[in-house]
């Protein structure tokens, strides 16, 4: 035996030296598993990272669903509507005793535009709120404001163009049906329009 190997006694006296098993070399395919091995292996992301990577997914999630709206499969809470108007009405008649919360600010943004949630009286109240609105809040509510007034021009422009002559109906029948076809009318409402130009106006007093 020698180091590194082992030595065979041949047939005809001589010797010859055989390398170990274990020290064959690796080929190409075993080389590049162990390489994927190792890669497999090494140091994941520090546990620091992963709660900051985590942090980050669930604010973007958050602001993806407050950008979105309330979601209209959701049970409306009974008391949400009731409990935001009165937060609302405390900040304009009895500001001492008005506390901020974050909730019910969210609420009065999200359903700003309906009026069935809030009717006009305490839609001007909402906009001396809105005038006080700082950060995020404010920047986000007027940015949505502004593309509601754009929408709403947009609507307004392509109804005002001419429309093209339609081609005429090849019998009385589908003229009818083509006459009983609602068209379509996207866009803000008027109602809507009017009060996000309140509320930049309001943002930029």
């Amino acid at each position: 035996r020698v180091h590194g190997g082992l030595l065979f006694q041949m047939s005809d006296g001589s010797t010859r030296k055989r390398k170990r098993e274990d020290e064959a070399p690796v080929d190409g395919e075993g080389a590049a598993a162990a390489t994927a091995a190792s890669v497999e292996k090494g140091p994941g992301p520090k546990p620091k990272k992963r709660k900051q990577l985590r942090k980050e997914a669930e604010a973007a999630a958050k602001a993806a669903a407050a950008a979105a709206g309330p979601d209209p499969n959701a049970k409306p809470d009974p008391n949400a509507k009731r409990d935001a108007l009165s937060y609302l009405s405390l900040y304009v008649n009895a500001r001492d005793s008005w506390k901020f919360k974050k909730v019910r600010q969210t609420y009065l943004l999200v359903h700003m535009y309906d009026h069935e949630v809030i009717d006009e009286p305490h839609f001007e109240q909402l906009l001396q709120y809105i005038a006080g609105l700082q950060g995020a809040a404010r920047d986000t509510t007027k940015a949505a404001a502004r593309a509601v007034i754009v929408a709403y021009e947009a609507k307004a422009a392509s109804k005002s163009e001419p429309e093209p002559a339609a081609a005429a109906p090849e019998s009385a029948e589908s003229g009818a049906a083509a006459a009983a076809v609602p068209k379509s009318d996207d866009g803000p409402s008027e109602l809507k329009f009017q009060r996000a130009v309140a509320v930049v106006a309001a943002l930029e007093s």
